[in-house]
């Protein structure tokens, strides 16, 4: 975030200024010429005046009688800023988008400011993915009994499989071990892009990945013995019998179908309804949708409750968690209430850095051609 002080000018001899007040105090221009001069720097005393000028009138610098400065106001703003990035996977995006939107920004042409939001909120859904990445691979599921009951179901060994909504990977790196090849879908293209660069890190020659979104699922081609939904949240479709239609057109014949939800009742959503209430009851009635729309046109649905859980090794890292959770999931910001209401949930635990979060499977096999 340093580097934007020093880029901030649309030209060299501003850029050049602009770097010598920020290390010394202010001068004239005729100052300023002799010192870039001496830095090696030579430019007419003419035109360092109309730089400094311009620099003046988008309020970078400051004038004080016949000396420049750089504008300390303006300072504290891009200072206030690059805190605020710097603790990006804390924010939610509105924040940071009304962080923004102050005059930190406002020397910039209204096209350059655009450009920047979205190169800047690209960096921190990188950063945010990586945080997520590292929580589930560190603290979720220990034992790796969500994935054991994908292996068990699905005998993914030769198999072709479709995976729904697999934002950091977290399940793509891992099925894509076991079976004969991968398409995995999920409509944001930023997850798209991060999980490449795991691929193409780890060398993995067995899955394509794809920008899709799931409304679309009709139009993809192929077809597959196996489609995978982990937690990608399918019973909030607006179309329930159109997706399961879908589903179902989209798996060969003998094809397995593994969706995993979120349990209502478990521990992890306790902690976010203390903190945020939680429509569960809505989820649970969408759920349970979802079930009766897959048993009429699978004719069975096979639902199994797997135990798993969080395993933190500090409060500071269940805590981060639940931030996370809040801010980009959600949209909240975390406060010191919410601290304190975890605080006091977790005390009554005979293990505080144990939270349960069993995954919901919903499990159907395609039998037939109709």
């Amino acid at each position: 975030m340093g580097e934007l002080m020093f880029t901030l000018a649309t030209n060299k001899v501003s850029d050049d200024i602009i770097n010598l007040l920020a290390s010394s105090f202010p001068m004239t221009v005729r100052e300023i010429e002799k010192a870039l001069k001496n830095n090696g720097k030579e430019y007419s005393y003419k035109y360092i005046f109309k730089c400094t000028q311009e620099l003046a009138v988008t309020n970078i610098l400051v004038k004080k009688g016949l000396k420049y400065e750089l504008n300390r106001k303006y300072i504290l703003h891009l200072k206030l800023f690059a805190g605020l990035a710097a603790k990006n996977y804390k924010l939610n995006q509105n924040v940071f988008t009304e962080a923004m939107n102050s005059e930190v920004l406002n020397v910039f042409s209204v096209e350059e400011q655009e450009q920047l939001r979205k190169e800047l909120m690209k960096i921190v859904d990188k950063h945010i993915m990586q945080k997520l990445s590292e929580w589930y691979a560190r603290y979720y599921d220990p034992e790796h009994n969500e994935l054991k009951h994908i292996l068990e179901v699905g005998k993914l060994k030769g198999k072709n499989v479709l995976e729904l909504g697999f934002g950091t990977g977290r399940i793509t790196f891992e099925i894509v071990k076991h079976a004969k090849h991968v398409t995995a879908i999920d409509k944001d293209v930023d997850y798209v892009s991060y999980c490449e660069n795991m691929a193409k890190e780890r060398k993995i020659k067995n899955l394509t990945l794809k920008a899709w979104d799931i409304k679309n699922l009709a139009a993809l081609k192929g077809q597959y013995d196996v489609i995978i939904s982990g937690w990608s949240g399918l019973h909030y479709s607006a179309d329930i019998e159109t997706l399961v239609k879908n589903l179902y057109g989209k798996l060969n014949k003998n094809g397995i179908l593994i969706i995993i939800e979120a349990y209502t009742q478990s521990e992890y959503i306790q902690i976010l309804n203390l903190v945020r209430k939680k429509e569960t009851d809505y989820i649970m009635k969408k759920q349970k949708f979802l079930k009766e729309a897959l048993f009429r046109k699978f004719g069975s649905c096979q639902e199994d409750l797997i135990p798993s859980y969080y395993g933190f090794p500090s409060f500071e890292k269940l805590e981060e968690t639940f931030k996370i959770e809040m801010h980009y999931e959600e949209g909240i910001i975390w406060t010191e209430k919410d601290t304190k209401k975890l605080q006091n949930f977790l005390k009554k635990k005979n293990n505080p850095l144990r939270v349960d979060e069993p995954p919901l499977f919903f499990i159907c096999h395609k039998t037939s051609t109709k």
